[in-house]
């Protein structure tokens, strides 16, 4: 019998017991572990997010450092140039902009430039700007003064825009207070660059001598016998006399009424044809026939006789017609209606050649027209305008006057005339001449007149090596010597009782007098007696600088023209000569090519040479006195010598002159400094292009344009006017930097009927602005401003001075920073 094996339940319970304990294990140890994962992917997201934090942190800390490093560069070095580099892991690059911020938009201000900083640290990135200033921020106001001596504005109404003053010792913005925890402003740090040149011009330049007569670019006419310069100078007018009985006043009245000579074709309306009616019409001023809409609307109700009316297509504002040949008419009538309003006012203004002489109303309904029975006299143009809708009008009146032809019987008068002395006038001749030989000749150097005998010549020779006085059978032999193949000054002077002769600076004199010198042309190297029909002698050499005036000019005159043998520039009064305004012609041969012969007295006077050929060089010895560059001249700081109108002192894009300039009608291009340690004149119509930085003790512009406002972000649009002892301005535009360094108050700076664009920066006591003087920018100045005569000084842009330094600071414009 076998035996069956036992197997003990508590055995079996054990053994469950185990498995449970085993498997509840293994769970409680799953449940750990993922917990345990979790809690480390928390762990690991959180160390990463504080990383980075931490790397964001330091790439914009390198974008600031970057920042930095370009407010530096932009200020203290005035470097504009991009830079870029590595630090601490990172890369960053710097880069400026004067004319858009980051999205392309204009900046602000001309003088306002982007500073653009970039930083990156391996995924992370920073992109951060701000605006600096080209100048301190004192700038940002259009005006701030210290008032010294606390008095007021002479007009402080006419400060327009914001303004910053300081009186009483408390700083004032648009006359409110500013409290003590505010912002202070004071006079700017001002590094003076321009003076170091003043002394170095002082210490290094000569005085100059340069002038007309001694540059050694000086141009004259060499004569070889049949040559000669003919001016024209004689004018012959034809003048018609009419014996008129006058024309009677013939009052005609014209009534546009809009019914013929208009193409309406297949449409109710159209425009009316140019020149319709012997009017110009404004192209929204149409005609309609007047029952389009029914003959209850508002349109059919304007028109007075006829079917047709006009009326402001699109309710066009200030619609107008005015005559097509400028004349005058009255408006004496107009019939109207409103088209759609019920009713309106139709204003009604008449103008006199594009000047407002009246302005009348019209009330007009849609129910029933109306009859303006007013009277707007001497006008050419009249304009409408309503304040509702479309107006009709019908039957507009005009009167006009014209005065009826007269009956003419006509005699016919020819005259010549001449602005050169003539007849028993008084007259002073001069030129500087060289003879190549001993030829004679009576009056081959300079002949007016027509008619050989009785005293009809008028002129200037040499016989025997002697100066000639050539009278028309009234001559006289002076014992002053003309040298041949050197330059001799020769004048010649007629009072009225004597002529008195000068060579350099020697004199000899006769009575002679009772000429009747005949109207003719002007002969320069031929001696005529027939007005250059033909010619029976000339003179051979050179001749430069001939001159004549309407007056016996005084010894003193003469002597400072000859002025010591350096000559001087006529066409200005200086020293004791002070007769230009009697200057009739000037010919100083400086032309150098061509057959003209250039006037420069201001009258026109210009001729044409026969055969003389042009030479180069000198007439004179050097001459102490200032630079004048005189009407036409054209330079080019950039060009070689300043182009084509070139001084050998125009070097490296400067002209520096230990004393005077004077620029007279003178157009000055290109980019460099000019340079004077005394006063630089700016005149007659001078046209200075930007670029152009001007240095001097004193400065005096009139009826001058300087720089470009419209291009103040280019080195082409501003100038810089530095001067110490202040300057006069007068009915000039200059657009730039003007500064006034006159820190012992000797001088005045003053503007007259000017407008300038840009910075003023003034430390002088006695600053004036008057007579419609209008500044937009901004002004600086240590002491108040003088303001009158409807003047005004209104914030705008300053020059950008991109990169420049003109001796003040930059500024960080304030909450311009960005991080974008």
């Amino acid at each position: 019998m076998s035996k069956v094996k036992t197997i003990s339940f508590n055995t079996l319970k054990k053994t469950n017991d185990g498995v449970i304990l085993i498997s509840m294990s293994l769970g409680i140890f799953v449940i750990i572990s993922i917990f345990t994962f979790f809690l480390m992917k928390l762990v690991v997201k959180e160390n990463n997010m504080s990383l980075y934090h931490a790397l964001d942190i330091k790439t914009r800390n390198l974008a600031h450092s970057a920042m930095g490093r370009g407010i530096f560069q932009f200020g203290n070095l005035r470097n504009i140039t991009s830079q870029a580099g590595n630090l601490n892991n990172g890369n960053y690059a710097i880069s400026y902009d004067g004319v858009a911020d980051e999205i392309g938009d204009p900046l602000p201000y001309s003088h306002y430039t982007m500073l653009k900083s970039d930083a990156e640290i391996s995924d992370s990135q920073r992109k951060t700007r701000l605006f600096l200033s080209s100048f301190p921020s004192g700038f940002n106001p259009a005006f701030y003064g210290e008032n010294s001596n606390n008095s007021h504005f002479n007009n402080g109404n006419s400060i327009n825009g914001g303004n910053l003053i300081k009186k009483d010792g408390n700083l004032y913005y648009n006359g409110a207070l500013i409290s003590d925890e505010g912002i202070v402003e004071k006079m700017p740090d001002f590094n003076n660059i321009y003076d170091d040149e003043i002394i170095w011009t002082q210490n290094n330049v000569e005085i100059n001598t340069s002038n007309s007569g001694n540059n050694p670019n000086n141009k004259y006419l060499t004569f070889y016998g049949n040559d000669y310069v003919k001016v024209n100078y004689s004018v012959t007018t034809t003048t018609t006399n009419t014996v008129t009985t006058p024309g009677n006043l013939e009052t005609s009245t014209t009534v546009l009424d809009f019914e013929s000579g208009i193409n309406f074709g297949s449409n109710n309306w159209a425009s009316l044809p140019s020149g319709y009616k012997g009017y110009n019409w404004h192209n929204r001023i149409s005609a309609a026939r007047a029952n389009w809409y029914g003959t209850g609307n508002g349109y059919y109700k304007g028109r007075a006789s006829g079917s047709n009316i006009i009326y402001n297509g699109w309710n066009e504002q200030n619609v107008y017609f005015e005559s097509s040949d400028g004349h005058m008419f009255n408006l004496t009538n107009i019939h109207g209606a409103a088209a759609w309003c019920g009713n309106e006012t139709l204003t009604v203004k008449g103008y006199r050649n594009g000047n407002l002489v009246a302005t009348k109303t019209m009330s007009i309904t849609n129910t029933q027209g109306n009859w303006f029975n007013q009277t707007i006299n001497n006008i050419n143009k009249v304009v409408f305008s309503n304040d509702c809708w479309h107006w009709s009008l019908d039957d507009i009146t005009l009167t006009r006057q014209t005065q009826l032809p007269p009956t003419t019987e006509t005699t016919t008068t020819t005259t010549t005339t001449t602005i050169l002395p003539k007849y028993n006038e008084s007259r002073t001749i001069m030129a500087w001449v060289k003879p190549s030989d001993d030829h004679n000749t009576g009056g081959g150097i300079i002949t007016t007149g027509t008619g050989d005998c009785n005293g009809k010549m008028f002129g200037i020779g040499r016989s025997n090596s002697k100066l000639v006085f050539w009278g028309g059978c009234r001559d006289w032999t002076s014992s002053l010597s003309i040298p041949k193949n050197e330059w001799s000054f020769i004048a010649l002077k007629y009072d009225g009782a004597k002529i008195r002769a000068y060579v350099n600076d020697e004199w000899d004199e006769i009575t002679l007098n009772g000429f009747n010198t005949q109207i003719s042309e002007l002969f320069i190297g031929g001696e005529t007696t027939n007005n250059g029909v033909s010619f029976r002698n000339y003179f051979r050499g050179s001749i430069d600088e001939v001159a004549v005036w309407n007056e016996a000019l005084s010894a003193s005159e003469i002597i400072a023209i000859y002025n010591n043998g350096a000559g001087r520039d006529i066409s200005t009064n200086s020293g004791n000569y002070t007769s230009q305004e009697n200057l009739k012609g000037y010919w100083k041969f400086n032309d150098g090519s061509g057959n003209t012969v250039s006037d420069a007295s201001g009258n026109g006077k210009n001729g044409s040479h026969y055969g003389a050929t042009w030479e180069t060089g000198t007439h004179t010895i050097a001459q102490p006195g200032p630079l004048v560059f005189s009407s036409g001249t054209q330079l080019n700081l950039n060009s070689p010598y300043c182009g084509a109108n070139h001084t050998s002192l125009c070097s490296d894009n400067k002209i520096a002159v230990n004393q005077n300039i004077i620029f007279q009608d003178t157009d000055l291009s290109g980019s460099g400094m000019i340079i004077a340690t005394g006063k630089i004149t700016i005149e007659q119509n001078s046209t200075i292009l930007g670029g152009i930085t001007f240095i001097a003790k004193e400065i005096e512009i009139k009826d001058s344009f300087l720089g470009d406002a419209s291009l103040f972000n280019s080195t082409n649009g501003p100038v810089l006017i530095y001067t110490e002892d202040g300057g006069l301005i007068n009915s000039s535009n200059i657009s730039g930097l003007i500064i006034n360094f006159d820190l012992d108050n000797s001088g005045v700076l003053s503007f007259d009927n000017t407008a300038i664009n840009g910075a003023i920066l003034n430390y002088g006591l006695d600053f004036q602005i008057n007579n419609n003087t209008n500044i937009k920018g901004s002004v600086v100045s240590n002491y108040l401003i003088t303001i009158n005569s409807s003047s005004s000084i209104t914030k705008g842009n300053l020059p950008s001075f991109y990169g420049q330094n003109i001796g003040l600071s930059s500024s960080v414009i304030p909450g311009s920073y960005l991080e974008y």
